[in-house]
C-alpha cells in the first residue's frame, strides 16, 4: 500500500500545504506531519511522536486520523460594501405592492391582508409601514404590523419595530 501527494502550482497562488495527523493505534496523542508518501509519513510520525513523548511505542501500528490539503490562491478583487450609494438627487417613488395575501400575525391575533413587495423594485429612500412581505430569490422578509421599513442608499432593508395597529 502506498500514499502520495502531487504538488500543483496554481498561477498567482499564495501557497499550498499538506498535513497528516496520526496516532499510535490505541494510544493518545497526535503529531502533525507533512504528507509525502507512506514511508516518509511513518518516519515523520515517529520523529514527531518521539519529540512529544521521548519515545516511540514498539510494535504498535500507526493509525492515520486525518489527511488534509490546504490550497490558497490569490485574493480576489471583490467589494462587500454593497451597492454604491444613490446620488442625493434621486427621486424617491412610493413602492407598489405586487400582490396582497393574508398572513397571520400573533400581535393582532389573526390574519391580516398583507402587501407583498418585490425586493428588486425597492429603490433607495423607499419607506412604508408594515405589515409587509418583501420577497426576493434568496429570502423573504416579513415586517410585522406597525414596523417601519426603509431602504437605505446601499439598498439595505432597515426594519424598526413599531406599535401594532
Amino acid at each position: 500500500m502506498s500514499a502520495s501527494v502531487t504538488s500543483t502550482t496554481v498561477p498567482g497562488s499564495a501557497g499550498t500545504s499538506q498535513c497528516t495527523e496520526a496516532s499510535a493505534k490505541g494510544l493518545f496523542g497526535l503529531a502533525g506531519i507533512a504528507a509525502a508518501s507512506l514511508g516518509p509519513i511513518t518516519e515523520r510520525f515517529e520523529d514527531a511522536y518521539r519529540a512529544l513523548y521521548s519515545r516511540v511505542p514498539l510494535g504498535v501500528p500507526i493509525e492515520a486520523l486525518n489527511f488534509r490539503v490546504v490550497v490558497s490562491g490569490p485574493l480576489p478583487d471583490i467589494s462587500v460594501s454593497g451597492a454604491k450609494p444613490a446620488p442625493a438627487s434621486t427621486t424617491v417613488t412610493a413602492p407598489v405592492p405586487k400582490a396582497t395575501r393574508k398572513a397571520y400575525f400573533t400581535e393582532v391575533g389573526g390574519y391580516v391582508d398583507t402587501p407583498v413587495y418585490d425586493r428588486y423594485t425597492l429603490t433607495p429612500g423607499a419607506a412604508f409601514v408594515g405589515p409587509a412581505i418583501i420577497e426576493e430569490r434568496e429570502s423573504t422578509t416579513v415586517a410585522g404590523p406597525g414596523a417601519r421599513v426603509r431602504v437605505d442608499g446601499r439598498l439595505t432593508l432597515i426594519l424598526e419595530p413599531g406599535e401594532a395597529a
